[in-house]
């Protein structure tokens, strides 16, 4: 378990308070008119939507705030197949110039497997669950090979933006993280136009790969889906490695520290071992791209709060124990081309 639980009646109370003109049973009524099977909020709800599930549908109210670009869901179902659900908006609903909260409605296919989250409750692994860990592992590896293996175009203005927008942001880190980060950030600035080379392609990237966002056969742990791709974007490839670090280890509650599998070691060479034999071989400089994308992807999910707004975490907070966790464990790792 790597991202903080929050009850679904705790997130679906604060959808309708902050995000919904319509009330909670009115979307009910929508979702029942679309699919009458579609009457059980899902176990996980979002941060900004509101989402029931039925017996082949899935309809999800969103906040105006986090759309989902359909043209980039239709692209990642191309490419991912049956991981990705097939997607389309059945509406808006209220008035914006009335001061209301516009709330978008979209139906999707219902995706097979259990959330990830609700099967890994433990810090350390059995036999059983190590071996349905490996399943979950090469599935995704080969999630991540298919997007590496299907680049999307990009422009020299968003190369250029791109690479701006980070470079602002490690600035921001290296100024308020503690201090204990500094080198790691460092690293980054120091390498960062290896996400700029032409050997790196930029690919459909989920913007929150994290374990909630990923399904599973619960009895094998063969990868069976990811939904949720209301942060997506084209970016350079490597950047959203950081939800490896998910099937890698765990929060520790009673301790309230993040910790590696003891098994940590042998998942992630799986999973190098089945990204590299589905796709062609990787140049040194591909590969130093792969590890700064990966790096980078970390430091900027948890050294952030998950709110857009840059502001940088308390130096007591979640995301920084996990950050701690992730990568000062194993700081000399990540720093091994300096």
């Amino acid at each position: 378990m790597a991202t903080k639980k929050h009850r679904a009646s705790e997130r679906i109370a604060f959808f309708f308070e902050k995000y919904a003109t319509l009330s909670r049973e009115e979307c009910d009524a929508i979702a029942a008119s679309i699919d009458p099977t579609c009457l059980s909020p899902t176990s996980i709800q979002g941060a900004f939507s509101y989402t029931l599930v039925g017996a082949s549908q899935v309809v999800q109210f969103r906040a105006k705030i986090s759309p989902l670009n359909l043209s980039l869901v239709d692209i990642a179902k191309s490419i991912h197949g049956h991981l990705v659900a097939r997607t389309f908006q059945f509406g808006i609903f209220g008035d914006e110039s009335k001061g209301e909260n516009v709330v978008l409605v979209y139906c999707m296919e219902r995706l097979q497997g259990e959330n990830f989250s609700l099967l890994t409750a433990s810090t350390q692994l059995d036999a059983l669950q190590h071996q349905k860990q490996e399943r979950t592992v090469e599935g995704l590896a080969r999630f991540f090979a298919q997007s590496w293996k299907h680049p999307q175009p990009k422009t020299n203005e968003m190369v250029e933006k791109i690479h701006s927008g980070f470079s602002q942001k490690l600035e921001l880190l290296a100024t308020n993280l503690p201090s204990r980060h500094h080198r790691l950030v460092q690293h980054c600035q120091k390498n960062l136009q290896y996400l700029s080379l032409p050997e790196i392609p930029w690919t459909i990237t989920h913007g929150d790969l994290c374990d909630t966002n990923l399904l599973v056969d619960s009895l094998t742990g063969t990868l069976t889906g990811v939904p949720d791709w209301a942060e997506a974007e084209v970016l350079p490839f490597g950047l959203a490695l950081w939800g490896l670090q998910t099937l890698l280890g765990s929060m520790d509650e009673a301790e309230s520290r993040w910790l590696y599998f003891s098994e940590y070691a042998s998942l992630e060479s799986i999973f190098w071992a089945e990204f590299t034999k589905n796709i062609a071989s990787l140049s040194e400089k591909q590969w130093m791209g792969i590890r700064i994308g990966h790096l980078l992807g970390l430091l900027c999910r948890h050294g952030f709060k998950f709110t857009g707004t840059g502001e940088i975490p308390k130096d007591d907070s979640w995301d920084l124990r996990i950050l701690d966790g992730q990568l000062l464990a194993n700081e000399k790792k990540w720093l091994e081309s300096d």
